[in-house]
């Protein structure tokens, strides 16, 4: 790879960070084992007042199609703890992590912190720092300031949220 001069400090030193950020365990995902997925309606589902519908499948939907854009630098991690929950992301979510996208302020992303570990916050770029920032109605959590330099890395982006949602009685139902 051609670089000029004066960024070859600055790219050492960060390729020497991400060999030795530490590893994640993360589940990749197998996008060839997707079999034939699940039905599909093109019926959307009212959130608000109930709409008439019809009772028919017109197509599948392979989620790791629709979840997954590069397969090879995708990732699902799950969620420990509540510092993003007014993001809509709460403890055992698994969230989707593409390492090939590039970071955007404004982006959830996970990140590997040298001082703190891993963690997963909304990315912000002020006045040419860098800042991850907690979206949480519990105080305790702090935005921590992104330095390069110290061995901090942006891993990769979070493309999507999947949660179970539990059913609390199988004895009352319609």
């Amino acid at each position: 790879m051609r670089i000029p001069e004066s960024l070859v400090a600055p790219a050492t030193a960060q390729l020497a960070n991400y060999a030795r950020a530490p590893f994640v365990p993360a589940t990749r995902v197998d996008t060839e084992a997707t079999g034939v997925g699940a039905r599909k309606f093109t019926l959307k589902l009212a959130a608000g007042h109930p709409m008439p519908g019809e009772d028919r499948a017109d197509d599948r939907c392979d989620l790791n199609q629709w979840l997954v854009k590069n397969p090879e630098s995708t990732f699902i991690y799950t969620v420990s703890g509540d510092s993003m929950d007014l993001a809509g992301i709460l403890d055992g979510d698994q969230v989707v992590v593409d390492r090939g996208l590039k970071a955007h302020s404004g982006d959830i992303v996970v990140a590997a912190l040298a001082a703190h570990g891993h963690t997963i916050k909304r990315f912000r770029i002020r006045g040419g720092g860098l800042a991850l920032e907690p979206e949480s109605a519990n105080p305790q959590y702090q935005a921590h300031t992104v330095d390069l330099s110290d061995g901090d890395i942006i891993w990769g982006v979070v493309t999507a949220v999947v949660r179970k949602i539990g059913r609390k009685s199988r004895a009352t139902s319609l």
